[in-house]
């Protein structure tokens, strides 16, 4: 068989940039140079961290991307994109049906059965760490996760009282006080037990002029932090 002759082709073809193209170019260049700058700079501190180093080729694939997709220069890149989400797709729906598989196998006991466990656990928690009362009238599960609303009324005015003013936050006779300030340590508490938890407000009555946070309601979107 007789070889091929090896040809490599050099386009010396000027390329003709708009302003907007050359401005992504100068974004592009920036954020890289940012990127790796932070990099250098947690290295020298010796503040990098595996998953800080595990991200970072990620960042600047993304911003070599979005640059060079200004001018339809992202190529390879892009496509190798395109098939990394079609095989996370393909993941995630063998994922789903694999958890629809297992859910036909638990019977509906067992189910109501979890259920009440995972809600005497949030009330528990809940108790113990403000002093609260306990919502178990208030707590609905669906097939985005968990709708809760906690108490902001204390259960035992003593302890509760207690247990509050050490977490930092401010109390009028039996009730939570809304300010920002309590907002923020709330949300710290909850955040701190339900890392991915959704805030969707408060229910606020008025006591003498003084605002009182009667309920907190939140939705927790994932089960196994139960």
């Amino acid at each position: 068989m007789k070889e091929q002759d090896l040809t490599f082709h050099r386009s010396d073809e000027k390329i003709q940039l708009t302003p907007e193209q050359i401005a992504a170019f100068e974004k592009l260049c920036n954020d890289i140079c940012g990127h790796w700058g932070s990099i250098k700079m947690l290295n020298e501190n010796n503040a990098l961290t595996k998953d800080i180093a595990d991200g970072f080729p990620g960042m600047i694939e993304n911003c070599v991307l979005k640059g060079f997709g200004a001018y339809g220069y992202a190529g390879i890149l892009k496509e190798a994109e395109e098939r990394r989400w079609e095989r996370t797709r393909a993941v995630n729906e063998e994922n789903r049906e694999l958890r629809r598989q297992l859910g036909e196998k638990v019977s509906p006991e067992d189910c109501r059965e979890r259920l009440k466990i995972m809600t005497h656990k949030i009330n528990q928690w809940w108790e113990n760490e403000t002093g609260c009362y306990a919502t178990y009238d208030k707590i609905t599960f669906h097939q985005y996760g968990c709708s809760v609303v906690l108490c902001g009324m204390l259960s035992s005015r003593s302890e509760g009282k207690t247990k509050l003013e050490n977490l930092g936050i401010t109390i009028h006779d039996e009730n939570i006080i809304d300010s920002e300030t309590n907002r923020r340590i709330l949300d710290g508490i909850i955040r701190k037990r339900f890392p991915s938890y959704r805030p969707d407000g408060y229910k606020i009555v008025c006591y003498h002029g003084i605002p009182l946070l009667r309920e907190i309601k939140i939705t927790i979107t994932n089960f196994d932090e139960v």
